[in-house]
């Protein structure tokens, strides 16, 4: 482990979750997802030691990663598939969007329909987190609301939640 900061260090004991890479980003030049671990009460039919995401909340959380992200999808001149561009975590949700047969496409049509971008806040380490506002067209009603999507450590979030689920 490099460590350029000492404060970094320090923060480590805080810690509940680690995302790493022992080779992928160092000698690839990519981060991938290698396993996901799922949150909610009941559990997975496949593992039944893991817990199974209710779709209630797997659709906010996917809407989350798609809203508040700097990634986007741009075709491969190559292999004309879609390949995630951005930052390296980003570019990993969106890949694990992907995985779980999320279609990105429709979605990111769907986001550049019916939701303005009024207001980003760009990831910085000294907040660490991202904050974006977007307004959102509700065709069915003809209404506009407006939604605020945050990510970030999870210290730092969870200051701004009024409850957590």
């Amino acid at each position: 482990m490099l460590i350029k900061n000492l404060g970094a260090l320090e923060k480590a004991g805080t810690l509940t979750d680690i995302v790493t890479s022992k080779t992928g980003t160092l000698t690839q030049g990519d981060a991938m997802k290698v396993h996901t671990i799922q949150c909610a009460d009941d559990r997975s039919e496949d593992d039944p030691l893991r817990p199974a995401i209710r779709p209630s909340i797997l659709e906010t959380l996917k809407s989350c990663v798609l809203l508040c992200s700097d990634a986007y999808m741009n075709v491969d001149d190559q292999t004309l598939k879609y390949k995630a561009e951005g930052s390296c975590v980003d570019k990993c949700m969106l890949n694990w969007l992907n995985d779980i047969g999320t279609d990105l496409y429709e979605k990111v049509v769907e986001k550049q329909r019916d939701l303005k971008l009024e207001t980003k806040l760009p990831f910085s380490p000294e907040n660490m987190k991202m904050t974006v506002v977007y307004r959102i067209y509700d065709r069915n009603t003809e209404t506009q609301k407006i939604r605020i999507v945050m990510k970030g450590a999870p210290e730092v979030v969870v200051k701004h939640c009024d409850w957590i689920q």
